[in-house]
């Protein structure tokens, strides 16, 4: 019996990461940054929004993943095949442009992390090694291993220095956390909840993360044995806990003065810390590992749906995808070396053009999860469960023009 829960709970282990590739994609400089900056200005009010965007991934991520178990088919793949080829296109497309956007901001936020731990290199410098870095892993052979065990190493990484970093400041009062669980919307939350909503919830990850499922090797024995539910479970979970934890340090230690990059809070919690030089080194090795992770990973997905879409079928280790990702990570580096303006207005110009492709993925998923004949007879969803779906797909529409509307007016 002793023998048996062994093997399980081993083979559970095991079955993390696909979401913890989506995780730590999510995890970027920017939603660092934005996370500080919802617990500076709005205290712990705005957790339970976080633990929303939490579940709404993890539902949706297991949906999906299991529509490509019991398919054969990545999602983008079996739309494209089932609807019109345009609708498939467009998805495409927008998948490709918002990643360039994103690339900008990851450009920069990579040179920030490495002037963090090296105050005398230039932010550009910086950006420019890392996405030499980030090219070369591209080209190695086995990427899907390789990017598997990378950003679960980066999500441990944040995962610990955070831990430690709250502990260390006293955490948090426990009626005011137990509070922020509490849904409440606090007067101009807008652009923050929009920002979370934008790298938390985007629709081209987790379609083109059903890709990460055939590169696994899961059949339908591991949906039986849990190991998809564990999956989609642990990845929204370690973000959960990450930005929950992010956003209590930024209630703490920024009350009333919002980080406006990542070099802001490093000083911040230098600062706080009694001037430890050192505190200063472990968090910019933590940005870096969420720039990097975000840097590999945006492409990757980009890339991927984008070629999926206009009907080319590949693996991760395919040389056309890779040389569309690395002419993709060159042409924002090169967008980020020419223009202007402060690194965290080009992140939150990433987070937001997030949204860009939620309204035409989302329908086109929902409508591929309850397609008679893309299921074959096969119960792919519940109706309760894809009634959920429609519901949480109409939530984030509701809140996302809600919050536009808001902030242009």
């Amino acid at each position: 019996m002793e023998k048996n829960k062994e093997n399980n709970l081993l083979y559970i282990l095991k079955s993390f990461g696909p979401s913890f590739i989506l995780t730590a994609t999510y995890i970027g400089a920017g939603s660092v940054v934005t996370s500080s900056t919802a617990g500076a200005l709005f205290g712990y009010k705005l957790l339970w929004w976080i633990a929303i965007l939490s579940a709404i991934n993890g539902i949706w991520q297991y949906s999906i993943n299991k529509f490509t178990i019991q398919t054969g088919k990545p999602m983008m793949t079996a739309i494209r095949e089932r609807y019109p080829k345009l609708l498939a296109v467009i998805g495409g497309i927008l998948g490709l442009i918002t990643i360039v956007v994103f690339g900008i901001g990851n450009f920069m936020a990579s040179g920030m992390a490495l002037n963090i731990i090296f105050p005398g290199l230039a932010i550009k410098t910086g950006g420019i090694i890392a996405t030499i870095f980030c090219i070369l892993v591209i080209i190695l052979k086995g990427f899907y291993k390789k990017i598997e065990k990378g950003m679960m190493a980066c999500i441990a990484l944040m995962v610990v220095f955070f831990i430690v970093v709250y502990i260390i400041i006293g955490g948090s009062p426990a009626g005011e956390t137990v509070s922020g669980l509490v849904p409440s919307m606090p007067a101009g939350s807008q652009a923050v909840m929009l920002s979370l909503l934008g790298t938390t919830v985007s629709f081209g990850p987790m379609i083109y993360g059903s890709t990460f499922v055939r590169e696994k090797g899961w059949q339908e024995k591991d949906i039986e044995k849990k190991g998809l539910l564990a999956d989609a479970l642990a990845g929204p979970i370690a973000y959960f806990i990450i930005i929950g934890i992010i956003l209590c340090v930024g209630a703490a230690l920024f009350a009333g003065n919002p980080p406006t990059s990542g070099l802001a809070i490093a000083n911040g919690l230098v600062e706080a810390l009694n001037g430890s030089a050192a505190i200063r080194v472990i968090f910019g090795i933590a940005f870096l590992g969420a720039t990097i992770s975000s840097l590999i990973g945006a492409p990757t997905w980009g890339v991927g749906i984008f070629y999926q879409g206009i009907g080319k079928e590949s693996s991760m280790d395919t040389w056309v995808p890779k040389i569309i990702m690395i002419a993709a990570m060159v042409f924002a580096s090169i967008m980020g070396l020419t223009v202007g303006g402060i690194p965290t207005q080009i992140l939150m110009i990433a987070q937001w053009s997030g949204i860009i492709t939620t309204p035409l993925l989302g329908v086109l998923a929902i409508m591929a999860l309850r397609d008679k004949k893309l299921r074959e007879s096969r119960k792919l969803t519940s109706i309760p469960t894809w009634i959920i779906l429609i519901l949480l797909w109409a939530l984030l529409m509701y809140v996302a023009i809600n919050n536009l509307i808001g902030l242009i007016g």
